[in-house]
Formats: structure tokens, sequence, C-alpha cells
């Protein structure tokens, strides 16, 4: 009965060690860089989280939540500064709450940075691309007073031949936009050279 147990209990350990592993593979993922990101958005824009609201879907099966985001900064697409709704997977309705790895979460009255394209199965809402990885925080430097961008997603990205951890990535907000926007100029000088 004994020797059963040790069985039962080695084989549990295991199981646990497993869903583990597979818990952490699942958090870390192999970045989309800057510049990738950039050429597949149709939208950049910088804005602040103005509402969220999260729902069920009609079969009851998932939980979305909408993200209202008032938008002071166009960097990339044809849109004006306002508000623009993104839809991401999971949130809290009542007592139930979905977590979807793939999904960032949003607070009212944080500031980001999001690379969006239009999820015309929503009905004309934005969604994330790279979902995770196309949402980045603007957060103010405690030291500097400098307006800084922060992944949110703990990413591990490939650098020249090395894997390198970028969770704790900090870039100054104008760096940022400014590689962002040299980006969609030399995308747009190509295609019109390209267009001769």
């Amino acid at each position: 009965m004994s020797r059963c147990r040790k069985i039962l209990g080695s084989m549990a350990v295991a199981v646990c060690a497993l869903c583990v592993c597979a818990g952490a593979a699942v958090a870390a993922m192999l970045a989309v860089d800057t510049e990738t990101l950039t050429a597949q958005a149709q939208v950049v824009v910088v804005g602040d989280v103005a509402e969220t609201t999260a729902y069920w879907n009609e079969e009851k099966t998932m939980i979305f939540t909408n993200v209202d985001v008032a938008v002071s900064e166009v960097l990339k697409g044809d849109i004006a500064p306002g508000t623009l709704t993104v839809k991401v997977p999971g949130g809290k309705v009542g007592d139930y709450f979905k977590i979807v790895s793939i999904a960032p979460f949003f607070k009212k009255g944080e500031t980001v940075l999001l690379f969006l394209n239009d999820d015309a199965a929503a009905g004309g809402l934005q969604k994330l691309t790279a979902n995770i990885q196309g949402k980045f925080s603007i957060i103010t430097d405690e030291l500097t007073g400098e307006k800084q961008v922060v992944r949110s997603a703990g990413v591990l990205v490939q650098k020249n031949g090395a894997i390198v951890d970028e969770r704790k990535m900090q870039v100054p907000l104008t760096a940022f936009t400014a590689q962002i926007r040299a980006y969609v100029a030399a995308k747009k000088t190509r295609e019109q050279k390209d267009a001769q």
C-alpha cells in the first residue's frame, strides 16, 4: 500500500512540475520587434484609457473587455484624435473573472501606446496587433520626470543570436515614437519608389 502511495505521490509531483513548466512556456514568447509591429499595424496611437467595459459574448462562453481610449497622438493611420474602442479577450463580469495569457490588462487612467488593426468581426472595433505585444504602457520616470515606454508583456527577444529578457525594457517616449515615425516614413518612401 505504501509503495502505491509513493508511486502516486511521485506521479502527482511530476504532473505539477509539468503544469508549472507549461505555464512558464506560455508566459514567455519571442517578441515581435517594433519595426514588424509598425508594419503589421493599421493604426498606432498614444492615449489614455478612459473606460473599460467587460461583458459576456452571446453564447455566454467567453468574457471580453472593450477599452475606450482617448487618443492624444496618431503615429500611423488615418484616424483623427478622439476616442476609439479596443476589444480584448478576458475581463471580469460579476463574480466571474477570465484571464487570457495573450491579452493585456488595461486600467482606467493608464496612458498607453497601442499597435492596432480593425476587427471586422467585432463591428469595427480595434484589436491589438500581435495580441499582448501590441500594448505598451507609458510611465513617468520618477528621477527625471521624462515619459518612458514600458513593454507590457514579459517577452524574450532574439538579439545578435542571444535571447534577451525584455520585461524591464524602458525607453524614452520621444525616442520610441520617433522610431515608429521613421519606420512609417521609410515604408511610404519604398511604396512611392515601387509605384514609379
